[in-house]
């Protein structure tokens, strides 16, 4: 990939790459993504050519600090994207900033992944298989356990 821009640390401590690879958008964002910051986040995100790219991966693995206004960007974003048949792919970020994406429960609206390896939909085609595995299994205990069949199974003879 290329770089296409870059921002240095401005308001809040953030710091912004944006990469483009063909259609592939890769934006990287490192530091406090809140309230003194979203405009340059919101910038790059509104850079995004929803029109030529096909996937948007937002890197937030370097993220110290989440509050409600980045996280609203980054669902603002997704929606865009998502309208405009864009997919969007959001590598979370570690620690306390991981933990607003499930205390607020947007973790169900995006496509949240843990690395930059993970975001290749090679890489993740075998981890989601193992996970539909692992969740027929508990669906098949579940049902052993309580004497019924899962939906859309007859009960044996």
């Amino acid at each position: 990939m290329s770089a296409a821009g870059s921002m240095p640390r401005g308001p809040g401590n953030l710091s912004l790459v944006v990469e483009e690879s063909g259609s592939d958008v890769l934006v990287r964002m490192a530091g406090d993504l809140d309230l003194t910051s979203i405009g340059p986040a919101m910038a790059a995100l509104d850079r995004v050519d929803v029109d030529r790219a096909s996937r948007l991966v937002l890197d937030l693995q370097e993220i110290d600090f989440l509050d409600a206004a980045g996280l609203n960007a980054i669902v603002r974003a997704n929606a865009h994207c998502k309208d405009h048949d864009v997919q969007v792919t959001v590598i979370k970020p570690r620690g306390l900033a991981r933990r607003v994406f499930t205390l607020t429960r947007v973790h169900r609206e995006l496509d949240l992944v843990d690395c930059s390896a993970a975001a290749q939909p090679e890489a993740r085609r075998p981890q989601r298989k193992a996970w539909l595995r692992r969740l027929a299994g508990a669906d098949r205990l579940r049902s052993s356990r309580s004497g019924m069949t899962s939906p859309g199974r007859l009960p044996s003879p």
